[in-house]
């Protein structure tokens, strides 16, 4: 989980926002979903990756988020 704050506020609260967006949101997988929490990695940016940039009203919002890379194998049987 990647979490991310919007342009208010100061930088080190907002770093420390995002991080705890970010491990809510593997909580949730891990507690709700049953996914081992070992699958499970979170990180927070703050204001430092922002999808727009400015300060905007657009631009809080969009930037406020959570994002999560998903990756997984898929076991299937060979014919021989």
């Amino acid at each position: 989980m990647q979490g991310h704050a919007s342009n208010v506020g100061k930088a080190a609260y907002n770093m420390k926002l995002s991080e705890r967006r970010a491990v809510a949101v593997a909580n949730v997988l891990n507690n709700k979903y049953g996914i081992n929490s070992t699958r499970i990695s979170s990180i927070g940016y703050g204001v430092t990756k922002p999808v727009m940039q400015g300060s905007s009203a657009e631009a809080n919002r969009v930037n406020r988020r959570i994002e999560a890379i998903v990756t997984g194998t898929e076991k299937r049987p060979v014919m021989r």
